[in-house]
């Protein structure tokens, strides 16, 4: 029958009536002591993020994660992060079969904006072409090569032109030909 006990040393003593016999066994705890995640909580689409935990000598451990994420290493990189990548990464850790407290870290991917200037234009003699790079620019801050921060411009000279459009979390930059 299981018996429930604590750290500590124990004694026992096993008699026929004639002749005994002392055993001493000592109990230790070997539990792994805390552990937490560090790494950010939220990323934009496209670019990585590492989690890391500094466990003590000894402890194996196990990620889990989105879409069946796993790995036993003290650091964890995932690159190219889309948002199928969202979601909770645990790691749970065990030391001499005794497991330890798992940490948690909750992930959210944000989302790039979506720019697209089209394809090249032609500029012809004294014409001009209209460089607009998103619908709906609400919340957004525009950056073009020209150093112009309006949410689009009219340009007349051929040549390459970039725009970085920010959500305020994130950034997406695109280069035309025109």
């Amino acid at each position: 029958f299981p018996v429930t006990i604590w750290p500590g040393t124990y004694q026992v003593t096993v008699s026929n009536g004639t002749c005994s016999s002392v055993d001493l066994v000592v109990v230790n705890t070997n539990s792994p002591a805390d552990i937490s995640i560090s790494g950010p909580a939220s990323v934009c689409s496209g670019s990585s993020v590492a989690y890391s935990v500094t466990p003590q000598n000894g402890v194996s451990l196990n990620w889990f994660g989105p879409n069946g994420f796993t790995s036993t290493e003290n650091s964890i990189t995932i690159n190219n992060v889309q948002a199928a990548d969202a979601g909770e990464y645990s790691v749970l850790q065990e030391l001499n079969g005794c497991s330890g407290n798992t940490a948690s870290q909750l992930l959210t991917v944000n989302p790039k904006p979506a720019i697209e200037l089209g394809q090249d234009k032609a500029v012809c003699n004294g014409s001009t072409v209209l460089l607009d790079p998103i619908e709906g620019s609400n919340g957004l801050t525009f950056l073009w090569s020209t150093g112009s921060t309006d949410t689009l411009i009219v340009v007349s000279d051929p040549g390459a032109y970039t725009v970085e459009v920010s959500n305020g979390l994130c950034s997406a930059s695109y280069r035309d030909w025109e």
